[in-house]
């Protein structure tokens, strides 16, 4: 009889970290945002993944989905169709598709009152022409050996030149500063995956469709895949996922799971 061998407590775990230090890493604008501000948030939802067991529904997280889909719609027919009463149409039928994280009638009813302006403000807008070349898409590029960086892009155009201008939609408030990262790596992306040549890059703010844009040079790309591929590095090499307590615990899925950790923490100076 072969004698049984014994493992060590922490097995498990060692073999886990090998597991993911060799496998391909996996990155998102939205996961590399979770690890900057937080690394035990990273560690539940993209290692751990307990986003489904724990996710819980918001409003405007609903309202903004919904928003999304409706304008991809409308972009979807033919310029001359594109009116205000079209574009509620195409909202409403989508938000019929769900009524997630409202709080009663009253305050859905609010919600949709608000998300009617906003679509029907941006189908008077001057970004209501023309026919972009992608809407809600996903898209990958492989970065680096074992490096993959993959999202959603809301909207591409294309110039009449050629070159490329992105475009994201926001349906809350403008922050300040605005934070370029998103649509950075978004860039990065699509310039190295399609070989898709990105002359700018904008977020539209849709509650008074205000566009706030940035030209995109080489260099910038250069700079943002150094950047990237730095954060990367931090992220294989992370082993303790210590929580970052801030303001943005109050709307985290995975309180429950941290909060007595959070608060014996010493909170990790921020990065970038």
């Amino acid at each position: 009889m072969e004698p049984i061998e014994k493992k060590s407590p922490t097995s498990g775990i060692h073999s886990k970290q090998r597991e993911l230090a060799h496998s391909p890493l996996w990155l998102s604008p939205s996961s590399v945002a979770v690890f900057q501000q937080c690394p035990r948030q990273y560690k539940f939802r993209y290692i751990d993944k307990l986003a489904a067991q724990y996710f819980k529904p918001r409003a405007y997280f609903t309202m903004g989905n919904h928003i999304h889909a409706a304008l991809k719609d409308f972009l979807s027919i033919v310029p001359e169709l594109r009116t205000p009463d079209i574009a509620k149409e195409f909202l409403l039928k989508n938000w019929e598709s769900s009524h997630l994280g409202f709080k009663d009638s009253e305050d859905e009813k609010r919600w949709f009152n608000k998300a009617c302006r906003q679509v029907e403000a941006f189908a008077i807008s001057p970004y209501a022409t023309g026919n972009p070349l992608m809407l809600e898409s996903p898209v990958e590029a492989l970065v680096s050996p074992g490096v993959m960086l993959y999202g959603r892009v809301d909207r591409v155009d294309q110039e009449p030149d050629g070159r490329i201008h992105i475009i994201d939609y926001k349906t809350g408030r403008e922050p300040s500063p605005i934070i370029w990262t998103q649509l950075q790596l978004q860039s990065l992306i699509l310039s190295i995956g399609l070989s898709l040549f990105i002359r700018s890059v904008s977020f539209l703010f849709l509650d008074r469709c205000h566009l706030h844009s940035r030209e995109v040079s080489p260099s910038d790309l250069a700079d943002t895949r150094w950047e990237f591929l730095g954060i990367a590095s931090k992220i294989r090499r992370e082993r303790r996922y210590l929580p970052r307590p801030g303001v943005w615990c109050e709307g985290c899925d995975f309180v429950s799971l941290c909060s007595a950790t959070a608060a014996k923490a010493t909170p990790l100076m921020p990065t970038g």
